[in-house]
């Protein structure tokens, strides 16, 4: 994630304790019909290993997603026919 798209990602997020004692960023998405205040909520981060494991690995696939639509690391068939004419 560029600097930028995360910004926006965690923009209006808070931090709150969630019922089994671990603590998440969480986005508000507003009010559930009927739940007397209580708010709808997106997971953004768990604030454990296994929540900064899990992102970790989100990002890097959004890299290498990045890297393969932009075609870094393939070589032009240009280059590979010349490199078999030699």
């Amino acid at each position: 994630m560029h600097a930028a798209e995360m910004k926006s990602y965690f923009k209006g997020s808070e931090l709150a304790q969630m019922s089994d004692g671990t603590y998440c960023i969480i986005r508000p998405l507003g009010l559930v019909k009927g739940g007397k205040g209580l708010r709808h909520h997106e997971t953004l981060l768990t604030l454990n290993a296994k929540g900064f494991a899990s992102k970790f690995i989100q990002v890097l696939r959004h890299v290498a997603e990045l890297f393969q639509n932009r075609g870094v690391g393939k070589t032009p068939q240009a280059r590979i026919a010349r490199a078999h004419e030699r």
